[in-house]
């Protein structure tokens, strides 16, 4: 086991590190369905501006892109993911979506919004192509009651490419086409997009870094010539994080959201009382003498919590402490030398990965 935790961590250290690439089809997730939970901060009041600016800086060759520190400046929602094959839903002479090839139906639990219960369902609409992968929109439905809203984005005439057959870094494409949206109108618009940055993304809920590439997306209205710039991280399970910079040009300031897969139910979020194992962020982070970390177990575990370099060796000596229910660990790292560690921790068969950077 160590060997191979060792070999993730060497994603992310330089020498060590492995250019990836990427496939059309890897940006849908496989057909059947799971649980999403989403982490989605709209930063209006610039509380996490700093942070989003720093991943957004975040340009180039073997890079760690942390999500983690986020989460609790997040708002989160769990819902049903599904993907389907062949294309369902509005189908008219008009309308782009009967030459889907696949759909996907993302399902809200119900949230109360102005004293009303509202659920919520989105439905995508993809067409895969011996060129790559092209979107073809979007139906919203939103039902409070006895009353059902929707709305719409139709891509014509061919939908727009979300990606090529296969991408690296580096790699670029565009797309041209219209967009029909129900609620503001048409719009004539050029997609470009390009593979800007490579190495590893962690986010809140998985255990172990994951290697990605960051996609940097301009999206041009033709006909008002304004532009809107914003960012995908995308693995081998899809497109699962994004950075704005401004909020789609809404003017609210940098947002972010993350989707983390889930195999059951419900997927635990760092300090989720409830959560049968969960593992919050090291703090302060960067640190210079020793951090703490809340690790939570249900029922009562013995915690195992190590750090290690960018090599995957023991950078000191593993903490154990039986946990029932939620317990602070504390780590001295004071002897250690400047740069990014991660830290592991294990309980009842369960690992999470968390990201700690050491400063002097």
């Amino acid at each position: 086991m160590l060997l191979r935790f060792a070999l993730l961590l060497a994603l992310s250290a330089g020498s060590l590190s492995a250019q990836i690439t990427l496939r059309a089809d890897q940006v849908v997730p496989p057909l059947g369905e799971t649980t999403v939970t989403e982490f989605s901060i709209e930063n209006e009041d610039g509380a996490a501006t700093a942070s989003i600016d720093a991943l957004i800086a975040q340009s180039g060759a073997n890079q760690t892109w942390d999500f983690t520190a986020l989460v609790s400046q997040a708002e989160t929602l769990t819902g049903t993911f599904t993907v389907e094959s062949g294309a369902t839903g509005p189908r008219s002479a008009e309308s782009p979506f009967d030459q889907a090839t696949r759909t996907t139906t993302l399902r809200f639990p119900p949230m109360m919004v102005d004293g009303e219960t509202v659920t919520g369902t989105v439905r995508s609409y993809i067409r895969e192509a011996s060129d790559g992968l092209y979107t073809l929109g979007i139906v919203i439905v939103s039902e409070a009651g006895a009353q059902s809203f929707e709305s719409s984005v139709k891509v014509t005439p061919d939908g727009a490419l979300v990606a090529p057959p296969t991408y690296t870094f580096g790699t670029t494409w565009e797309s041209t086409h219209v967009e029909d949206i129900s609620l503001f109108g048409i719009t004539n618009k050029r997609t470009e997009s390009e593979v800007d940055g490579w190495g590893v993304r962690i986010v809140p809920g998985q255990s172990a870094p994951v290697p990605a590439l960051r996609v940097r997306v301009t999206d041009t209205d033709l006909d008002a010539n304004s532009v809107d710039v914003f960012y995908e991280f995308r693995t081998a399970a899809g497109v699962n994080a994004n950075l704005d910079p401004d909020d789609s040009g809404f003017g609210f300031g940098p947002t972010a959201s993350v989707t983390v897969p889930g195999a059951t139910g419900t997927t635990a979020e760092d300090g989720a009382p409830d959560a049968a194992f969960s593992v919050g962020t090291p703090a302060p982070n960067p640190t210079t003498r020793r951090a703490t970390i809340l690790v939570q177990t249900s029922p009562p575990a013995e915690a195992t919590v190590t750090v290690y370099d960018a090599l995957g060796r023991e950078a000191v000596a593993p903490v154990r402490q039986r946990v029932a229910g939620s317990r602070v660990v504390t780590l001295g790292v004071d002897g250690l030398a400047p740069g990014l560690y991660l830290v592991r921790v294990e309980a009842d068969g369960q690992v999470a990965t968390r990201a700690l950077t050491i400063a002097r």
